[in-house]
């Protein structure tokens, strides 16, 4: 009896020495749609004047991408919409596809005059004050703002300082759309955008702070282009048109004669 068990034993050791589990192989994610992040147009537009479209899209997985663009009115050409010769509204779509997903559709209104555009009024740009010997505000690219003064600690904001540090080194702060503006008697104004209570953005209009190549408020954008070159994007906020520098850290917003009223970091 006790042979048989030992037996039926290894008989059920090698069965299960033998049994393999079954691999299963993951199976690939789906294909993802194109993402639509921005369609670049403006607001208001002359009639019967070309307008240039521009769209950012991005396709996680690569896949090369088709963009047609549709108007309700007026005539396109590839990426060139030439407004009616009326004033009306007209809707711009932008149709992306991958080829493998359901097109992906984003639509602007846009408002056609025949009004000349009025040029907006800005004040103008102060000349930066002399600093004294050894007196500097500085714009550190991707970092933050510094003053420096002679027999006087460095005083910096940096992108990433929290909310808490920043309103206690300010002397007086305001609230300007959702965002705070600080004022100090060294680092001058500057206004903050905060996120998850951190800097992520600092907004300049004080000329008197510069980036390292000399770029400040009243500069012009062509001596910004020659230094820099080309801005990777130009989008139109009015009364604003705001040139992207993000690979060396700056947004510099203009006027429509493209002198530079305030520098953003990001």
């Amino acid at each position: 009896m006790f042979y048989r068990i030992v037996c039926a034993l290894f008989v059920l050791i090698i069965i299960g020495c033998n049994t393999h589990t079954a691999v299963v192989e993951p199976k690939p994610p789906p294909n993802q749609p194109p993402v639509i992040d921005r369609v670049i147009l403006p607001t208001i537009v002359q009639a019967n004047t070309p307008v240039k479209l521009q769209v950012i899209v991005h396709d996680t997985d690569q896949d090369n991408l088709t963009i047609i663009w549709e108007a309700s009115e007026g005539t396109v050409d590839k990426d060139v919409w030439t407004p009616p010769d009326r004033v009306t509204q007209v809707v711009i779509s932008v149709h992306v596809t991958d080829h493998k997903n359901q097109i992906v559709t984003q639509s602007k209104n846009i408002a056609v005059t025949k009004e000349p555009t009025p040029e907006p009024e800005f004040p103008r740009v102060p000349d930066p004050p002399q600093p004294k010997d050894g007196e500097a505000w500085t714009i550190i690219p991707r970092v933050g703002i510094e003053h420096i003064a002679p027999g006087e600690e460095p005083l910096r904001v940096n992108i990433g300082d929290t909310i808490e540090r920043v309103t206690a080194l300010a002397e007086r702060t305001e609230w300007a759309s959702g965002s705070p503006i600080h004022f100090h008697r060294r680092l001058g104004k500057f206004q903050c955008s905060y996120r998850d209570g951190k800097v992520i953005v600092i907004n300049l209009e004080d000329p008197r702070y510069q980036t390292p190549d000399g770029i400040r408020v009243g500069t012009h954008i062509e001596d910004v282009i020659a230094t820099y070159r080309g801005p990777k994007e130009i989008r139109h906020e009015a009364p604003f048109i705001l040139y992207y520098y993000l690979d060396h850290g700056y947004i510099f917003a203009t006027t429509t004669k493209g002198i530079i009223v305030g520098i953003i970091l990001a």
